[in-house]
This record gives C-alpha cells, sequence and structure tokens, in this order.
C-alpha cells in the first residue's frame, strides 16, 4: 500500500510546483503595463490631425491613458491628451498640431495599485505646409516672370511663372529655388501660355540638384498638371527653351511645394 501511494503524491507535487511556477511568472509579466500605439501617418499637413491607436495589457477598461508630446529628445514629456480604454484594451487617441515644429508622442498607461506605469514605444511626427513658389524667394533666374497670372489651355491660374523672352529657336529662360532638403513633393500645371503665337513650341524641364524630375515638349492648348517628388532636394530649377520661331511664352501654373517651413 504504502508504495502505491508514492506516484500520486510525487505527481502533485510537480503540479503545485509548475503551478507555482505559472502564477509566478504571470505576476512578473503583469508587473507593469504593456502599451501599444501606432500612429495612421508620420507625415502631415498642418491642420490635419494624427490619431493613435493602440492597446493595454493587461487589460484596464474604463481607465485613462494619456497622450504625451514633446520637440527634443532631451525635452520633459508633457501630457497631450487622454482616452479611455475600451472593454477589448484598445484606446484611441487624436491630436492636431498647430505648429510645423517636428516632435515625439507617446502614449503612457499611469500604474494602478498593483501594476507598475507602461508607456508605448516613441512615435516622430513632422509637419508640412504647402507654400505657393513664387511666394519664396528665388536665388536665380533669366528672363522670367512671376507672381503672376497665367492662362494656360483656356484655365487661369494665380501666383504662376512664365518665360517672358523666348523669340527664337534654342532661347532659354530659366529660374531656381531652394527647397534645403525639407520638402516633400511639388504640384503645378505645365503648358503654354495662351499668349503664345500660333505655331510656338517649347519644352519645360525640371530638375533637382542636377537631376530630371520632369520633361516634356509643349505645343500651344496642351497642358498637364503633374505632381513631382521633391524629397532631399536641395535646389529645384525650371528651364525653359523655345522650340519653335513664333513667339513663346512656356509657364507652370500655380506651382506649390509642400515643405516642413
Amino acid at each position: 500500500m504504502p508504495a502505491r501511494l508514492v506516484r500520486p503524491l510525487g505527481v502533485l507535487l510537480v503540479v503545485l510546483l509548475t503551478t507555482a511556477g505559472a502564477i509566478s511568472t504571470s505576476a512578473a509579466a503583469a508587473s507593469t503595463y504593456v502599451v501599444t500605439a501606432k500612429p495612421n501617418k508620420t507625415n502631415l499637413v498642418l491642420g490635419q490631425a494624427v490619431v493613435f491607436t493602440g492597446s493595454v495589457s493587461p487589460r484596464a477598461s474604463g481607465k485613462t491613458v494619456v497622450l504625451q508630446k514633446r520637440y527634443r529628445t532631451t525635452d520633459a514629456w508633457t501630457n497631450e491628451r487622454t482616452a479611455t480604454i475600451a472593454n477589448d484594451g484598445t484606446f484611441r487617441v487624436t491630436d492636431r498640431p498647430s505648429s510645423l515644429k517636428p516632435r515625439y508622442y507617446r502614449v503612457r498607461k499611469p500604474a494602478s495599485s498593483t501594476i507598475g506605469a507602461g508607456v508605448s514605444p516613441t512615435s516622430k511626427v513632422l509637419i508640412y505646409k504647402w507654400h505657393y513658389l513664387t511666394d519664396l524667394s528665388s536665388v536665380d533666374d533669366n528672363d522670367m516672370d512671376t507672381e503672376v497670372t497665367v492662362t494656360i489651355n483656356g484655365d487661369a491660374y494665380r501666383k504662376s511663372m512664365y518665360a517672358d523672352w523666348l523669340y527664337l529657336d534654342g532661347d532659354a529662360s530659366f529660374i531656381e529655388w531652394n527647397l534645403s532638403r525639407k520638402c516633400s513633393r511639388m504640384v503645378g500645371t505645365f503648358g503654354l501660355s495662351d499668349d503664345s503665337e500660333t505655331g510656338s513650341r517649347a519644352n519645360i524641364e525640371v530638375s533637382g540638384d542636377g537631376n530630371t524630375l520632369y520633361s516634356r515638349d509643349f505645343d500651344l492648348g496642351v497642358s498637364e498638371r503633374r505632381t513631382l517628388a521633391v524629397g532631399n532636394v536641395l535646389r529645384v530649377r525650371f528651364e525653359f527653351t523655345a522650340l519653335a520661331y513664333p513667339d513663346v511664352y512656356p509657364a507652370v501654373g500655380s506651382a506649390r511645394v509642400l515643405c516642413r517651413f
């Protein structure tokens, strides 16, 4: 009889030790909250909102998380917004930046009476703003008019640029701006001003730091709206070249750049 009791007692001892280890491991895992938070975008246009969605574990439904912000990695964190944790442990919190300063965000779950505070990984968010190119100071130009309204293929475009002195085949004008490697994209409508003579033709080329970003030959009555990637471009150049004898006025209508300034 005693021999028959040894085995069940041994099994019971193993079960108890295993259970105790699991409880200990669970308690250690829950010593602090685990927080995740992901922004819907990391590049914003000024005026847009950034939305963070995430979760808290262990679940703390009905409790509060805090969205925190700082501008430099050496700054102290400041509380920006709060949100309530849902029954499934998830949350959603929104902020709408009012300046162009780059910023860092994280989400913090304050400590409870039994579990320590937890924070999410940090997210960096950049803020951009649209500028008309003609509102910026150019660094160099030749025979260019800016800050004018130009009609291209029947449509009027304000704050535009056009070459005003192309009369012979091969004549060229240009204008350049510094983007300082702080812009992401540029948009504009390309073509010939409707003031160009019948039969006129010209090439419009856009380059960034010497690399061609766009090039097309245009006849009167033809236009094209294009968006160009200008990320990491220091200097952008627009060059206009006459391809036929009649007076021609190549133009870019309402050109804008999206930049961090």
